[in-house]
């Protein structure tokens, strides 16, 4: 059981800002600085090796997760400290999810909570308070296998 709770919601931040504004990573400030609900992305694999944010199989442009993941780094603390949960579904090919990991690091850099808030030893009896996370952003990870049909 999670001793804190997090504002959660399915529908995703990152597409409704798409549709309704375009896709871009200019809509992306505009959701956290509104809402304190986590963000949800897709990634995709792009056509040129680096994977891409976009709400699949949709008429919704792609945006580079690069250009992404940094418009969140710059603006994910200006609404508050506490901490962001990116709610990622992966359906990208296995490069492009190594890719994507080199991303998170380079981009949101300590930012990024990577590592345990503790010293590090022995069982976590508590999981860390909001107010110990701020100013981190969390992943949350889902991993989409497609399964193709022949034929397909």
């Amino acid at each position: 059981p999670c001793e804190h709770s997090f504002p959660t919601r399915r529908s995703s931040d990152l597409a409704a800002a798409a549709s309704s504004v375009g896709s871009s990573c200019y809509s992306i400030p505009t959701t956290r600085t509104h809402s304190q609900y986590p963000y949800s992305v897709d990634v995709w694999s792009g056509d040129d090796g680096s994977p891409v944010i976009t709400h699949g199989r949709t008429l919704t442009s792609k945006i580079p997760a690069r250009d992404a993941l940094a418009a969140i780094a710059q603006y994910a603390f200006l609404a508050s400290a506490f901490p962001v949960i990116l709610s990622i579904e992966i359906h990208c090919d296995t490069a492009q999810q190594d890719r994507l990991a080199t991303i998170f690091r380079e981009t949101l850099g300590d930012k990024l909570l990577d590592r345990r808030i503790d010293d590090g030893s022995g069982e976590i009896e508590q999981l860390p308070s909001p107010w110990q996370l701020r100013g981190k952003i969390l992943l949350k990870v889902s991993f989409i296998l497609s399964l193709r049909l022949s034929g397909d």
